[in-house]
C-alpha cells in the first residue's frame, strides 16, 4: 500500500475543512487558533488510603494543579502556544463525591463553548485533557464502544513513568468494573441517547464537556485537532451525538494507550504520524501546528 506524503494529507484535510491553521490569525475575522484544555481528577483514581492513586503515577489533585499553572501562565503549554499565536483556555471540573447534576449535563456546556469558539471566528480548535485517572476512564469508554476486553485497553497512564505492576492490576479491575456497569451498550450501535447514558454511568464531566465540544464544533464546521486517548474517547461519544462529526477532526499521532488505535479505526481517523509523538498531555496539537501551517502554505489554491 502506498502511503501519501504527510503534507499532502494535511493539505487535503485543511482544504476539506477550510482550516487555515495558525495562519487563520491573519484573516479578516481576527480569530486565532485556540487550545481548550479540560482539567479534572477522576473518581476512579481517588486514593483509597494515603496520598497515592491506586491506578496512576500522577498525584491526586494533578488536574487542579495544572489548571492553576495554566491560569497563571506558568505551564509550558502557555509558552509553546504563545510562540505559535494560539490562545489557551482551561475549563476545570473540581472533584466532588456528590453532585446534583448528572455528568451528561456538561455536554450542553461543551456545545456552548463550541458556539463561542465559532462565533469568535476561531479558525482551528485544539483540545487537551489533564488530570489523574483520565486515561482509565477513557480506556473504559473505548472498551465499551469498540467492544474490547478490559485487559486489552489498559495502558501505562499519563505520567512521565509507567504505572507499577500493582497499579496495573488495580487499573485493570477499575476499567473492568466501569465497563461492566456499561455492559448493555457493548456489541451494539450507540446513538445520541446511549452516549448520554454512558457518560452518566462512567461519571466523567470533563469527558462529557469535550464530547459536546467536539459534536457542536462539527455542526459549526470548526476544524479540531484531537489529543490523546481521552480525545479519542470523547470523539467516539461525540460521533454518536453528531454522526459524521469525525471528518472535521485531525489526529496527530496514535497515543501509546492500547485502546487508541481501535478508537481511531472506529472513527476512520488516520494519524498524521504513525508513531507516538511523545508530547505531554494536551500538547500534541501544538507540536503538529507548524507542520499543518506548512501544508496550508504549500498546498496550491484553486
Amino acid at each position: 500500500m502506498v502511503t501519501r506524503p504527510v503534507l499532502q494529507r494535511l493539505g487535503e484535510w485543511a482544504s476539506a475543512t477550510g482550516c487555515a491553521g495558525a495562519l487563520g490569525s491573519d484573516r479578516d475575522s481576527g480569530g486565532r487558533p485556540e487550545l481548550l484544555v479540560t482539567a479534572a481528577d477522576h473518581a476512579v483514581a481517588a486514593p483509597v488510603s494515603g496520598p497515592l492513586s491506586p491506578v496512576s503515577t500522577l498525584p491526586w489533585g494533578h488536574g487542579s494543579a495544572e489548571a492553576a499553572r495554566i491560569n497563571d501562565g506558568e505551564s509550558p503549554l502557555c509558552s509553546l502556544a504563545a510562540r505559535q499565536g494560539v490562545g489557551v483556555t482551561v475549563t476545570e471540573f473540581p472533584y466532588s463525591r456528590e453532585s446534583d447534576a448528572p455528568p451528561s449535563s456538561r455536554v450542553d456546556e461543551g456545545r456552548e463553548a463550541a458556539d463561542g469558539v465559532a462565533d469568535a471566528g476561531t479558525p482551528l480548535l485544539l483540545t487537551g485533557t489533564l488530570g489523574t485517572g483520565a486515561t482509565t476512564t477513557a480506556a473504559a469508554v473505548v472498551g465499551v464502544l469498540c467492544n474490547i476486553e478490559p485487559v486489552k485497553v489498559v495502558g501505562k497512564g499519563g505520567g512521565s513513568r509507567g504505572i507499577t505492576d500493582e497499579q496495573w492490576k488495580h487499573k485493570t479491575v477499575a476499567i473492568r468494573d466501569l465497563m461492566f456497569r456499561a455492559r448493555p451498550y457493548r456489541r451494539r450501535p450507540v446513538d445520541a441517547t446511549a452516549a448520554t447514558e454512558i457518560l452518566d454511568i462512567l461519571g466523567s464531566p470533563d469527558l462529557a464537556f469535550t464530547a459536546g465540544l467536539l459534536a457542536q464544533s462539527a455542526t459549526r464546521r470548526t476544524p479540531v485537532v484531537l489529543d490523546g486517548v481521552s480525545g479519542l474517547a470523547a470523539g467516539l461519544l461525540a460521533d454518536a451525538l453528531t454522526p459524521g462529526a469525525s471528518r472535521w477532526w485531525l489526529l496527530p499521532d496514535i497515543p501509546t494507550e492500547p485502546g487508541a488505535a481501535a478508537a481511531a479505526r472506529r472513527l476512520s481517523l488516520q494519524p498524521v504520524v504513525d508513531h507516538p509523538l511523545g508530547a505531554p498531555a494536551a500538547a500534541s496539537g501544538l507540536v503538529l501546528l507548524p507542520l499543518l501551517d506548512a501544508a496550508v502554505t504549500l498546498t496550491p489554491q484553486d
